[in-house]
């Protein structure tokens, strides 16, 4: 279902439809008219289609179309080539979704791992993607220094492959969470 919504009402992470296109609002602000200019507002979109950030200026009081998405969580279980493929746990019924539409989320999905995706009139349409998840280093360097109050960083490889900095005290098995992203470490778990 969609709604017509004015542009002031819009919040982050909902989807909207601008030119036949489908786009998360990623931020809403609002301008004001200086001298001669009216009012307007900007958008940070990104499309869903791409996984591209876009600014978007409009005017106070345009309306846009609202989409009523529903929610489920999906169970990855495989890529194939450019395609990643997801089950529903509970009928089995299983969806292909594409890199693009996972974005930056393709780098740190496992086999098993449990996504939350959006679907309208049927159809997936979006992966929400986590702010922070949580990961397994499988290998890194040898600590340079144990210092108290050392800040410095080394290269990690995490169990999906991925290169991150970590602190010193980072060591292989260790649990940590990692800022989706900017793809950076946040905090040690174990």
């Amino acid at each position: 279902m969609m709604a017509f919504s004015d542009i002031l009402q819009l919040s982050k992470g909902q989807i909207i439809i601008v030119e036949k296109e489908y786009y998360r609002v990623m931020s809403v602000e609002k301008k004001a008219g200086v001298a001669q200019m009216t009012p307007s507002v900007v958008l940070k979109l990104m499309r869903l289609s791409q996984g591209v950030v876009v600014e978007r200026r409009m005017k106070v009081g345009e309306r846009v179309d609202v989409l009523e998405t529903e929610r489920m969580k999906l169970q990855f279980l495989y890529q194939d080539a450019k395609d990643y493929v997801f089950m529903h746990p509970e009928n089995f019924e299983q969806y292909t979704l594409s890199d693009t539409m996972l974005g930056r989320l393709a780098k740190y999905i496992g086999e098993g791992q449990m996504v939350d995706v959006e679907f309208y009139e049927g159809n997936p349409i979006a992966v929400v993607m986590p702010e922070r998840i949580t990961i397994r280093v499988e290998s890194t360097a040898e600590a340079r220094s144990r210092k108290e109050g050392d800040n410095t960083f080394k290269p990690a490889i995490l169990e999906n492959g991925m290169e991150i900095m970590v602190p010193q005290f980072i060591n292989p098995g260790d649990l940590i969470v990692v800022d989706v992203g900017m793809g950076k470490y946040i905090e040690r778990l174990s």
